[in-house]
C-alpha cells in the first residue's frame, strides 16, 4: 500500500491535494520555486545540475504548461487495473 504523508496509508490523492495542485501548479510558480533550489543548492553537489534545468526551462514553457494543467487530471482519474495513467 503506498503510504502518504506522516505515514498514512493512501489509495488516491485527497480532494484538498488536487484542488491545491489546480490553484498552485502553474509556470511562473514552478519557476520560482526552481530558481529557490537552485539558490539553496549553492553548496550542494546538485546545484550545478539545477542550475541547468533552470536555464533551459525557457525552452520547455510549453511542455511545462501542459504537464501542469495535466497533473490534477491524471490524479483525479479512477485507476482502472491493468490501465496505467500516462502523461498525454
Amino acid at each position: 500500500m503506498p503510504v502518504g504523508i506522516r505515514g498514512t496509508l493512501v489509495h488516491a490523492p485527497l480532494v484538498g491535494d488536487v484542488t491545491f495542485l489546480k490553484k498552485a501548479l502553474n509556470v511562473p510558480a514552478v519557476t520560482e520555486a526552481l530558481s529557490r533550489a537552485v539558490d539553496r543548492l549553492i553548496d550542494h553537489s546538485e546545484h550545478e545540475e539545477a542550475a541547468r534545468v533552470r536555464e533551459d526551462l525557457p525552452l520547455l514553457t510549453d511542455t511545462l504548461q501542459a504537464r501542469c494543467a495535466e497533473l490534477p487530471g491524471l490524479l483525479e482519474a479512477t485507476e482502472e487495473p491493468g490501465r496505467p495513467r500516462a502523461w498525454s
